[in-house]
């Protein structure tokens, strides 16, 4: 009980409260796990936090404690005991905009779990309210969260059309916060269709809209995006030195979702740099992260990693089971655009071993569906990698 008190005194006494909250609760579920407990106790321990809050405070301050702490939770990733958090004070007595808050959190948590039909609900559900009242900043919220949604699933046209509608919504002065992070957001879309200058213009709109954040885990992101268009880029050692600085941030501040997605980046350049071994070594500790996390789409990315390393070593038969086991999950996931650069991958193995026609086959693949978000720049990169091999 001692250490539940310690969470939220540091939350009522310290000016930063966040990060000490966080601090707390992962010293927290670090001693349950040292002593052998299960999620089930932790779930426990977030319950009497919870209750003993309750019992202490007023319904105000118990909502502003909730959302403080589910935010922390899902930085830590720890998406069962959020999730718990967002549903007990959802039984509470609060009001309709505090429940469209509260959805869009559970709506990030789905997301995290590819729970896709769940997620469509809880962020229509979050729209109708925020429209009722005619809360714009609500509305952009909840397309910047619609877009992260699409995104996830390869929906890449349809991304982009909520995150420009976020932007429409919203003073970018007045909310620098979200408008960075939809700034941010439509890079990303436009890394992926290999529009550099595009992407660039929108990293430096994002950074131009929040120019004096101390938000570590948004410092992470946005150098990770960087690093991502680096490697794209094939600008291999400045992207080197982007991942190391986000995983240096991560590290120090526990953010295990940007540690993970990192670690399996910095891996991917590494095997571009014929670093083959340091490279493989590395994605085998983010797939280890991966699956402590429960990440699926981290879990199906890092395997192409992998398979991409044992193909180029030459083992040629572990890489076709790296890499139909990342195709297969990220169907499994509806996932197309990690679907599509599995399936590349598998174009390009299997050239390599004399079988053109799964090699055109599996290209196919990859290409219808680079070719139905427009992607023509990424294309003709495809094509003059496949054509080296």
């Amino acid at each position: 009980m001692k250490r539940i008190h310690k969470i939220i005194d540091g939350w009522e006494d310290s000016k930063d409260a966040k990060s000490l909250l966080r601090e707390k609760i992962d010293e927290l579920f670090f001693s349950i796990t040292k002593e052998g407990l299960d999620s089930v106790d932790k779930i426990n321990e977030v319950k009497n936090i919870f209750l003993l809050v309750k019992s202490n405070h007023t319904l105000e301050q118990l909502v502003e404690f909730s959302l403080t702490i589910t935010n922390q939770l899902l930085i830590s990733r720890k998406l069962k005991e959020a999730e718990y958090v967002l549903n007990t004070i959802l039984a509470e007595e609060i009001n309709e905009t505090i429940e469209a808050e509260i959805f869009l959190l559970l709506a990030d948590v789905t997301i995290r779990e590819c729970r896709w039909d769940e997620c469509l609900r809880l962020l229509s559900e979050a729209k109708i309210i925020f429209e009722k009242h005619s809360d714009n900043f609500g509305r952009a919220k909840v397309e910047n969260l619609w877009g992260i949604f699409q995104g996830e699933r390869g929906e890449i046209d349809l991304a982009k059309d909520h995150f420009k509608i976020g932007l429409s919504l919203i003073n970018l002065k007045e909310n620098p916060d979200l408008a960075a992070q939809l700034e941010s957001n439509l890079a990303i879309t436009e890394i992926i269709c290999y529009n550099f200058l595009s992407a660039e213009k929108y990293l430096k709109n994002g950074l131009n809209a929040f120019p004096d954040s101390e938000d570590n885990r948004w410092l992470a992101e946005m150098i990770h995006n960087y690093g991502t268009l680096h490697l794209h880029k094939k600008n291999y050692k400045q992207a080197l030195e982007d991942f190391d600085g986000v995983i240096e941030i991560a590290e120090e501040n526990n953010h295990l979702e940007i540690l993970t997605i990192s670690k399996g980046a910095k891996a991917l350049t590494l095997l571009r740099l014929n670093r083959i071994d340091d490279g493989i070594e590395l994605a085998e500790e983010s797939l280890l992260l991966a699956q402590q996390t429960k990440d699926k789409l981290a879990i199906a990315d890092i395997n192409k990693v992998i398979g991409i390393g044992e193909r180029l070593n030459g083992n040629y038969k572990n890489a076709e089971e790296y890499l139909q086991n990342s195709y297969n999950l990220n169907m499994q996931w509806n996932n197309n655009l990690n679907a599509a650069d599995s399936a590349f991958e598998l174009a390009v193995l299997f050239k390599e071993t004399i079988n053109i026609e799964k090699s055109k086959a599996w290209y196919k693949i990859a290409s219808n569906y680079f070719e139905s978000i427009g992607a023509k720049n990424r294309l003709k990169s495809l094509e003059e990698f496949i054509n080296s091999v």
